[in-house]
């Protein structure tokens, strides 16, 4: 810690004294998320950060070096705050421009004190109630974008998380001789997960299936049970067997389930040939999968379902 104050005061000298000129180059945004995806790998393990970055196929013109000092700040004061928890970085174009975001499902920040997250030496309390260090690494964010002129913004709702947008023109693509290939993440690393399914067998196979892929994971096998368990425990996403004992449905179990939490995504796994099945799923947002199930595309949707979770609860501000 005493390491990293001594950096960030010599940062802000620097900053301050004008001594840093950027040097603008046209670069693969993809190359630098990749290289943030590796540098922070271990951190989201130490921190219990699901950490996911969305591939991107953009192009920059900007600052290499002090872009990626921006978005290592950002993503480490994520980590601080949202542990345990998610944390996504992405990018989108808005308004002609492009809006690298990053987003977390910690606890937010209040609207009094948003004003003041970018001022230097100012500091919130973290999940641990701790509020080591100076407080610098934001100010240095938003000092180093000035630099760029590139704008720094904060959209936070209290108990739900913050999003950081920085907003930066747009490159043309340049060629590559050995592009960076492009991965979707995949990680469900502390997934709290509530598996529903009527046949023991399968949905120990389930419980199983989630536990080696580090999630956590319930069990119930109706909707009474489903409900008890929901109200006891933060779920971030349902994966549903259709057809349950005594006429009950998974479409109406996730209904139910969304009565406490509106928000949450979920799957509805099926071997049923009903006509319809897939248009009354896509009708109220809820992912379909046909069983046999293989497992990489149940992990790739529930990543993308996730993601997108995450994704929707800013964009309805905008």
């Amino acid at each position: 810690v005493a390491n990293e104050m001594i950096v960030n005061l010599a940062e802000v000298a620097r900053i301050e004294s004008g001594s840093i000129k950027p040097h603008i180059e046209t670069f693969a945004l993809n190359d630098l998320f990749t290289q943030l995806a590796n540098e922070f790998s271990a951190a989201a393990k130490q921190h219990g950060v699901t950490f996911t970055i969305m591939p991107t196929k953009h192009w920059v013109n900007t600052d290499k070096h002090l872009l990626r000092r921006i978005l290592q700040n950002l993503i480490g004061n994520a980590f601080r705050y949202a542990s345990p928890g998610r944390v996504l970085l992405g990018c989108r174009r808005k308004s002609g421009q492009l809006s690298i975001q990053l987003l977390d499902n910690g606890p937010g920040i209040a609207a009094k004190d948003q004003a003041r997250v970018f001022e230097q030496f100012s500091q919130l309390k973290d999940n641990n109630g701790s509020n080591d260090g100076l407080g610098l690494g934001l100010s240095i964010c938003n000092s180093l974008a000035v630099l760029l002129q590139h704008q720094l913004r904060l959209d936070s709702i209290e108990g739900r998380g913050c999003r950081f947008s920085l907003q930066l023109c747009e490159a043309t693509a340049l060629q590559q001789d050995n592009p960076t290939p492009i991965i979707v993440p995949t990680d469900l690393t502390g997934t709290a997960v509530l598996c529903i399914d009527n046949n023991p067998a399968i949905l120990e196979g389930m419980l199983e299936l989630m536990s080696s892929w580090d999630c956590e994971v319930y069990g119930a096998n109706s909707i009474a049970s489903a409900k008890a368990l929901f109200k006891q425990c933060d779920f971030d996403i349902l994966l549903v067997d259709y057809q349950l004992d005594n006429g009950e449905d998974g479409l109406a179990l996730i209904s139910v389930l969304r009565e406490i939490n509106p928000a949450i995504p979920a799957i509805l796994i099926t071997a049923t040939t009903e006509a319809g099945i897939a248009d009354k799923a896509a009708a109220v947002k809820v992912g379909l999968l046909r069983k046999l199930v293989k497992p990489a595309s149940l992990r790739a949707m529930m990543s993308a379902q996730l993601t997108a979770t995450l994704q929707t609860q800013f964009s309805r501000q905008e």
